[in-house]
């Protein structure tokens, strides 16, 4: 990861230079430079503190045998290497939100992304169809992880080619043009759509679907709308609050749903720490009974992982331990069994915004909450009078957003540049920018 931090950092470092060499500053948003300077701070401070220790000795020891067993399935770089990386994302955002003020930066931008998820499609069926190789630095077998192209898991797969070929499809749709080539970009697009249709199944993501088909409806229905009877911005933004409250009113639910009938009996990390020995001992003798020393009960495992991070980032409401602390600490905050043993939810909590919470403590989640509510928020601003420019941008975002709020694609470095680069874009479309040159 550190060239790969390099690659990050340059664009902010070129523009910088540019703009000394030009003798003037970048018009960027006060308030999102403000957020992305305090992560910046916190990394720093993580970076001169140590690194947590394994919260008991079974976590210790799970760890270690999840290591050997299934390195394939691991994903958790050195914690130095993690907080470098993600220092230079920031930057990146910061990059392109200066670069974003250009429509025609824009435009690449989702010619790029879109052209990525499209080839990863079209690899995926190559695998299922033609007997095409995985990549050479993937270690994946086979089951539901054999047709994931780039990705170690499923779900990272499914939300780049949602992504991608959704910000293709309205990039498409956007802008004037002569009827001939309007009809080039629905026959590009109706092609779009059946591929997805031939690759979705493949990752056997019942909630990518749902995401696919949802949005794919929802977007052209805006655009026919905004054809029609030209919206206001603030429609657009209200359907969204309604989206992302459903989801989370929903989640809530199943978070009190488990707690009413599937009680773990936690009474806080302070007494799972003192009855550790007991708990470990329990635990360790269920999974040697499995060769795969995975134990599971009939609690819903998404909810009780939402669950567990609901409860480390409460114990942190400030700052938390850092990236990275969830391996090491989120034993302590569930008893149940699956926490202890299951090497995806060992790492993640299926659910990237509470994972922020649980890492980084809720004041950088408020941040990063911020980031991406102001980022939409800006680019929905020229959503009006028929100006549908930026909505492959906002569809790609929301894309994403929804993937994280069920799976972990923001814990994947590659979605994390996706996500960063459009975020930054979307901060940069205000009315202010989009009359900025190509």
């Amino acid at each position: 990861m550190w060239w790969l931090s390099g690659l990050l950092a340059t664009p902010f470092l070129l523009v910088s230079i540019q703009r000394i060499r030009e003798f003037r500053s970048p018009h960027l948003p006060v308030l999102a430079i403000g957020a992305s300077a305090l992560l910046l701070s916190f990394l720093g401070w993580w970076a001169l503190q140590p690194e947590p220790d394994f919260a008991t000795p079974f976590a210790a020891e799970n760890w270690g045998w999840v290591v050997t067993s299934y390195p394939e399935g691991v994903m958790q770089p050195p914690r130095l290497k993690q907080l470098c990386f993600l220092f230079s994302l920031i930057l990146s955002f910061v990059s392109a939100m200066d670069l974003g003020s250009s429509r025609g930066f824009r435009r690449r931008l989702c010619w790029a992304l879109g052209i990525n998820g499209l080839l990863l499609g079209a690899y995926a069926l190559g695998m299922r169809w033609l007997d095409w190789d995985a990549l050479p630095w993937l270690r994946i077998g086979g089951g539901m992880e054999q047709f994931n192209v780039a990705f170690f898991h499923h779900c990272g797969a499914a939300a780049c080619f949602n992504s991608g070929c959704l910000i293709l499809i309205f990039h498409l749709a956007t802008g004037d043009s002569s009827r001939p080539v309007a009809v080039a970009k629905v026959f590009f697009s109706a092609l779009i759509i059946a591929l997805a249709g031939a690759t979705l199944p493949l990752w056997h993501s019942e909630s990518a679907m749902a995401i696919a088909a949802g949005l794919l409806c929802a977007g052209l229905a805006w655009l026919i709308l905004s054809k029609i009877l030209w919206p206001s911005p603030i429609l657009f933004r209200g359907a969204l609050a309604a989206l992302f409250f459903s989801l989370f009113a929903w989640q809530a639910h199943e978070i009190w749903h488990l707690h009413t009938h599937h009680s773990d009996g936690w009474k806080g990390a302070e007494a799972t720490l003192s009855s550790a020995a007991d708990r470990d001992a329990r635990v360790r003798e269920m999974a040697n009974r499995r060769g795969d020393r995975l134990v599971v009960t009939s609690a819903p495992p998404r909810a009780v992982a939402w669950t567990a991070a609901a409860r480390m980032a409460a114990d942190h409401p400030l700052l938390g331990r850092g990236p990275g602390s969830w391996v090491k600490l989120i034993p302590l905050y569930s008893n149940e069994p699956i926490m202890q043993t299951f090497f995806q939810h060992r790492q993640f909590a299926h659910h990237d915004l509470l994972q922020i919470g649980a890492e980084w403590g809720i004041l950088p989640a408020l941040l990063f909450l911020f980031l991406w509510m102001g980022g939409l928020t800006q680019a929905t601003s020229a959503l009006e009078n028929s100006n549908n420019a930026n909505l492959g941008i906002i569809v790609g975002l929301v894309t994403l957003a929804l993937h994280s709020l069920l799976h972990f694609p923001l814990q994947i470095p590659a979605l994390q540049i996706w996500a960063a680069l459009l975020l930054g874009s979307a901060w940069s479309t205000a009315e202010n920018h989009s009359s900025a040159p190509a």
